[in-house]
């Protein structure tokens, strides 16, 4: 996630995301897991990383019940008013657990809750005046999301092997 705020802080942010964040965020993520902290990094060049612990709260552990499922995301779709590959961005929330996914596709009920309290989240956010936006690093641009979307497929998380292609000539 990429935010912006005219002279904020890693550690404001940090203290914001943990103010704001709420459990149905993470209802896509199987409850074995939790996000224990943030790393938060100024996209500046000389900045360096912040960690910025969580607190335990349950508001940051997954929602799914079952057997993890391996390699197995949901997706959230971030949109911004500007078409592109530049301008699009996605989050990649998992592992998922077997609980809520169906030939493929994550439960109804997970998609109603999960999209609207990424929207709530991104609202409040832009109310303590942190503006989350989709970064290009291609462009140098950074995009403010206008929403944010739950998508019902059940994505596949895998590495690019850049340096593997690179390396071969392809």
């Amino acid at each position: 996630m990429h935010f912006q705020k005219v002279g904020g802080t890693s550690l404001d942010l940090g203290n914001k995301l943990n103010a704001r964040w709420v459990q149905d965020m993470n209802d896509m993520i199987s409850n074995v897991y939790t996000l224990s902290s943030f790393d938060i990094t100024p996209l500046d060049g000389g900045s360096v990383t912040t960690t910025v612990a969580t607190g335990g709260s349950a508001a940051f552990i997954g929602g799914q019940t079952g057997n993890v499922v391996p390699a197995s995301t949901g997706i959230i779709k971030l949109q911004t008013a500007l078409r592109g590959r530049s301008y699009r961005g996605r989050l990649f929330l998992g592992p998922s657990a077997e609980g809520n996914i169906d030939n493929g596709q994550q439960g109804a009920g997970i998609i109603g809750t999960v999209g609207p309290a990424w929207n709530t989240f991104r609202a409040n956010m832009l109310a303590d005046l942190w503006q989350m936006v989709v970064a290009s690093y291609t462009l140098g641009t950074a995009s403010p999301v206008t929403n944010i979307v739950a998508e019902q497929g059940v994505a596949t998380m895998r590495r690019r092997q850049t340096r593997i292609r690179d390396g071969l000539g392809l």
